[in-house]
């Protein structure tokens, strides 16, 4: 049994004690105590048994942490609900990058996005009257509003927080809050790097624009008409920095490392600092922080005389997030990066030495796709597989224009007509993705509704994948020994 592999059970019984304390408030008084005694006795035999005690402990830690987070959740909604009958709640929100306003019929406006009230997640709703300012991401404010009841996904569900204007049940008021120095510093550098991604380019605009929003995550630049295209074509998350971009970064940097002569085993000491750098230029969302994490945790390998293994990292990477925030168990966004980043993994060691460009380039996207599958199913009962054959060709292309965008970010400090090469490679690559997109939303089959998908539905998914990724590497161990 490989490191890998052990660590990987680690994070399995490490999400069994997690998912067994978030499914107790909702079974019957007599399953609780039943399922947990039924639990115990078979860990307590196979920690007996095999010696692994520690599996136990890791278990019943997993249901402490998680339920200490259950039971907070439930304190603040209780607490809220009792408020909401006499007086509104007030909470500090900072505005994220994904902020969106809209403009309503009587002339005001409304701002949503997306925020925390001890513990629990909320999609924040601010209406200001005419000329009023609105917040701006990177600001602190104060907010007095009503905290929704409505939650579509249980304890762990987004709820509303109604913040209304003049002459409704909320009041708003403003605390911008100041930078501290990092802050600033990054913001700063921020705002250099978005204004070098369009340097040498002839025409700027939506190819200028384009590029930073793959580069940066910057969606604010993209119009609604181009935001429904990569919707309806099931590529707008390119568009989300995540996994994807971090790794793609990682890689960039550590082959400009390669071409300097640094030592390989020593790589991770700059290159550490340059991906989690990147991470706070992007706003250090939590796909890209977790990707950043993995990241670490698979260079730093070599510098303690271990060979650098992406099953490990990313069981470590479960593991840290797991730990520290249990509830990201039950979270989409969380669910579907470490699914998809597994599924790839998996493919990675099934797929090693495969030869044949082709397939190498494209079935990562297919493998992603399969392993986001039911989950989108279960939570947003939709299908998507437009964006399947859109994300075949559109990730190589999101790829390319990454790599080109921070080339000509780099070739910007030395040249001008240098970093103009880069970009307008970087728009080509660009263009493809926005023809593809627009192509696979076009055609009426690239997404489609469907009833939301069950637990047994999901897992027989994921044991048809598991079935078939076993049988192709059966397949390529049969064939590696007949030749």
């Amino acid at each position: 049994m490989t490191i890998g592999i052990k660590w990987f059970i680690l994070c399995a019984v490490l999400a069994a004690g997690e998912a067994c304390a978030f499914a107790l408030p909702y079974l019957s008084p007599a399953w609780p105590s039943a399922a947990a005694l039924a639990i115990l006795a078979a860990l307590t035999a196979f920690g007996v048994s095999r010696r692994r005690w520690y599996l136990v402990s890791l278990f019943f830690a997993g249901m402490m942490l998680a339920w200490i987070a259950v039971s907070g959740r439930k304190e603040t909604i209780v607490e809220h609900a009792e408020l909401n009958r006499g007086r509104p709640v007030t909470a500090e929100f900072k505005i994220p990058e994904s902020i969106r306003y809209y403009d309503l019929d009587d002339g005001s406006r409304k701002a949503v996005f997306a925020g925390e009230i001890r513990g629990v997640d909320v999609a924040v709703n601010v209406y200001l009257e005419r000329g009023e300012e609105v917040p701006k991401s990177g600001e602190t404010w104060r907010c007095t509003g009503w905290l929704g009841r409505e939650s579509k996904g249980g304890i762990f569900g987004r709820r509303r927080f109604w913040v209304r204007g003049k002459g409704s049940r909320a009041r708003f008021i403003a605390d911008v809050g100041a930078r501290g120095a990092v802050e600033r510093a990054v913001a700063s550098v921020r705002r250099d790097v978005s204004g070098r991604i369009g340097a040498g380019l002839a025409k700027k605009g939506e190819a200028e624009d384009l590029n930073r929003a793959l580069l940066l995550g910057d969606r604010s630049v993209m119009d609604s008409r181009t935001r429904k295209v990569f919707a309806d074509s099931g590529t707008a998350h390119l568009f989300a920095v995540s996994g994807l971009h971090v790794f793609v970064i990682a890689k960039f940097f550590s082959v400009i490392l390669s071409f300097t002569g640094f030592p390989a085993r020593f790589k991770a000491i700059p290159l550490i600092p340059l991906v989690w750098f990147y991470v706070l230029v992007v706003g250090a969302g939590p796909s890209s922080v977790r990707a950043g994490i993995m990241v670490t945790f698979f260079f730093l390998a070599p510098l303690f005389w271990r060979k650098s293994d992406s099953l490990t990292a990313w069981a470590l990477t479960f593991l840290s997030v797991h730990i520290v925030s249990p509830e990201n168990l039950v979270k989409t966004g969380s669910q579907l990066s470490f699914v998809v980043m597994l599924g790839l993994v998996v493919w990675n060691r099934a797929a090693c030495g495969l030869k044949g460009g082709f397939v190498k380039l494209f079935a990562p996207s297919f493998v992603a796709w399969v392993s986001g599958v039911p989950i989108v199913a279960a939570t947003f009962a939709v299908i998507t597989p437009g964006g399947l054959a859109a994300n075949i060709i559109a990730v190589p292309a999101a790829c390319c224009s990454v790599v080109l965008s921070a080339s000509g970010v780099l070739a910007s400090y030395v040249s001008d007509s240098l970093a103009g090469l880069f970009n307008a490679a970087a728009h080509m690559s660009t263009s493809i993705l926005v023809g593809l997109a627009r192509t696979a939303g076009a055609v009426g089959w690239s997404n489609f509704e469907v009833e939301r998908w069950s637990f047994t539905e999901c897992a027989a998914w994921y044991c048809a994948a598991a079935l078939g990724m076993w049988c192709f590497h059966a397949w390529r161990s049969r064939v590696a020994v007949r030749f």
